[in-house]
């Protein structure tokens, strides 16, 4: 292998290790998702080089194309797809098992970039072991789409303007990525069209968009500009950025640098040479297939956060099947020392893709197959999503609308004016079932002032809602309280450690951090600052409410888990495990929510007497743990949220104001 390619191994080593780093959930790495961009780039420029040189010289065959590509991809992920398939049926429960049926369609057909971009947000979601295979999907259908391109740009003899056709591509590309990350996050994440300009990147200058001059300064000065435009953002990124867009520009004009001086004798160029990086580099594509199954499986074996000796664990086994599966699988199939006829390699990749196809379809069809768990275990997953419905809608469009026009919807007794009002996140608005229910037992009614991703805070904004949503809907709020006196009662919930830290909802806390507090302008603030920002916020906030002289409720921060609740105990009780032993810590809770709680009491220092605090640490914690089942009943729908029986008990002081007053 001569230098060029070591090069461009050292530079995938890095891309790689920014994303196992990343999804072993490593705070330092936070941004290390960026690492696909950089395979993107690199696929644009080998790929296009490829084609290109064999067209000059009248050597391109579609059939060794195809082939090429189809032996560096497919039977790789062909083992990886049955061992996990199987382990999938005896691990999983049945809700992921029936979503990674429909995982193992989407992959079987090449498509699953599709099937995710309408199913999750992919910096938030980890349900299936092929949640990953979406960049896996971007590239093969590139592969198809730059074959064609180049054959009809041959056809209709225009070869020749491939330089400027791909620029003004990548272009469009780019200009739709920036213009509809906005409002259409998902599309642009998933779809090939959002990421075609990643990989015009590689292939401009595969082409030669810039000519190579070999100069020992520039090549210096510009892969070192490039190595740090790659790392940057693997360390300064984390999941509340918007990406791609803007923020995906970095890593790639830093890889299109490098591949610019990869044949040069830079310092950077020779040390991603290095046979380490090479190695890693080398074995990168079967260590990507195989890093998330063996992370998820790994995970959802514990019923706590990843610590650093599993991160260890984690890494061994990666790297581990990553070179074995490259040593046994990849590089035999791509050098054809295994089934070196094509028709029979064709065939039977057909014939195996097409059963995986029909095991996912059985999976979906038979939800999951419930009854491989005990009857016991089913009962908690089905409590768990207990609620009990509203006039309101729970999620989406509508919740956001009202919240920017001041239209809130109104629970409980729809025929009497609103009494009372429920102000908060998603967490507030998880009680608005059971306190629907209350009011209208009691002949009353509440404005749901809820806005998911938004804590009760005036003057600021989150990330969740870069265009100033946030801090609309909390304005609109406190107008309504201050402008209607018939409101007397206010009931107030957020979780509000999730953005001044992120919090966990698998890995190491912060892994999955999807919604940080801004200031009232915007800024992106350190933890530190955000933390200030609250501690000033919610005294002003509170401040306000108070004085506005209405029954002010406030219920403190609820005890969360760094995992699936209702998912781990059904899981203990498959075991054989008893279910009451999964507890939450009562020290993590405190650890979580000091400067939460710091806040509340001050507020409670200045304002004694005023304000009417229900403790759910009081109420679920005893002796160092934080229950999360109750008299045969599980108390969460998933690591934070309490579903409706939950509720009900933490409403039960209000309850009881209620029938009082009634």
């Amino acid at each position: 292998m001569n230098a060029y390619y070591k090069s461009i191994d050292g530079l995938r080593a890095i891309a790689i290790l920014g994303v196992i780093f990343y999804h072993c959930g490593l705070a330092t790495v936070s941004g290390g998702y960026t690492g696909v961009d950089v395979f993107f780039v690199i696929s644009g420029y080998l790929i296009v080089s490829s084609i290109v040189r064999r067209l000059e010289k009248d050597e391109f065959s579609l059939k060794q194309y195809m082939e090429r590509r189809f032996r560096r991809i497919v039977p790789v992920v062909v083992i990886m797809l049955l061992v996990v398939s199987v382990a999938s049926f005896f691990i999983l429960l049945p809700e992921d098992l029936d979503f990674y049926g429909s995982s193992l369609v989407g992959v079987s057909l090449f498509i699953p970039n599709f099937l995710f971009e309408k199913e999750f947000n992919y910096f938030t979601s980890s349900g299936s072991p092929l949640i990953h295979l979406w960049s896996i999907g971007v590239e093969v259908q590139f592969y198809v789409g730059v074959f064609l391109f180049f054959v009809i740009l041959c056809k209709i003899k225009k070869i020749d303007k491939s330089i400027l056709i791909i620029s003004l591509i990548s272009l469009g590309s780019f200009g739709a990525s920036v213009l509809l990350i906005g409002k259409h996050l998902n599309p642009v994440f998933y779809l090939t069209p959002f990421r075609l300009w990643e990989f015009g990147l590689g292939a401009l200058v595969s082409l030669g968009l810039v000519p190579s001059i070999r100069h020992k300064i520039s090549d210096n000065v510009l892969s070192v500009t490039g190595l740090l435009l790659v790392l940057a953002p693997m360390f300064i990124y984390d999941t509340t950025w918007l990406f791609p867009g803007y923020s995906a520009l970095p890593s790639c004009l830093g890889t299109a640098m490098l591949l610019y001086c990869v044949d040069s004798d830079a310092v950077v160029i020779n040390f991603l040479r290095n046979s380490v990086f090479s190695w890693v580099g080398k074995t990168s594509y079967s260590t990507y297939i195989w890093h998330w199954p063996i992370i998820l499986f790994y995970e959802y074996s514990l019923n706590r956060s990843l610590i650093a000796s599993d991160v260890i664990t984690l890494l061994v086994l990666i790297f581990s099947i990553g070179w074995l599966s490259w040593w046994f699988v990849e590089n035999p199939f791509y050098k054809k020392k295994i089934i070196s006829n094509s028709r029979i390699l064709w065939g039977g990749s057909f014939c195996c893709l097409l059963l995986f196809l029909v095991a996912g379809s059985v999976f979906t069809h038979f939800k999951g197959f419930p009854d491989r768990l005990p009857g016991e275990a089913l009962t908690v997953l089905e409590q768990s999503e207990y609620r009990i419905p509203t006039t309101c809608p729970d999620f989406g469009y509508d919740i956001i609308h009202r919240s920017l026009t001041d239209t809130y919807c109104i629970i409980g007794d729809q025929d009497v004016a609103p009494t009372w009002a429920l102000w908060g996140d998603s967490h507030a608005r998880s009680l608005s079932g059971p306190l629907s229910q209350s009011l209208k037992e009691n002949k009353a009614s509440a404005l749901l002032l809820g806005l998911h991703g938004c804590p009760a805070l005036l003057n600021v904004n989150v990330t969740f809602y870069l265009s100033g949503t946030c801090k609309i809907h909390n304005q609109h709020a406190f107008d309504r309280l201050a402008n209607n006196p018939e409101i007397k009662h206010v009931v107030i919930l957020s979780r509000y450690s999730m953005y001044l830290y992120g919090t966990s909802t698998g890995g190491f806390d912060g892994q999955r951090a999807m919604i940080h507090l801004m200031d009232a302008n915007g800024r992106r603030l350190s933890e530190r600052e955000r933390v200030e920002l609250f501690r000033k916020s919610y005294e002003e906030t509170m401040e306000k409410v108070v004085s506005l002289g209405k029954d002010v409720h406030i219920i403190m921060p609820i005890p969360e888990a760094p995992f699936y609740i209702p998912g781990v105990v059904a899981q203990s009780i498959w075991k054989g495990d008893s279910k009451n032993a999964v507890k939450i810590s009562e020290d993590s809770y405190q650890d979580m929510n000091e400067a939460v709680l710091s806040a509340m009491y001050q507020v409670e220092k200045k304002h004694p007497g005023k304000i009417k605090w229900i403790n759910p640490k009081d109420i679920y914690c005893d002796d160092g743990a934080c229950e999360v089942m109750r008299d045969g009943y599980i108390l969460y729908k998933d690591s934070n949220h309490p579903n409706a029986f939950s509720a009900n008990i933490l409403l039960e002081s209000i309850d009881l104001e209620m029938k009082a007053q009634n």
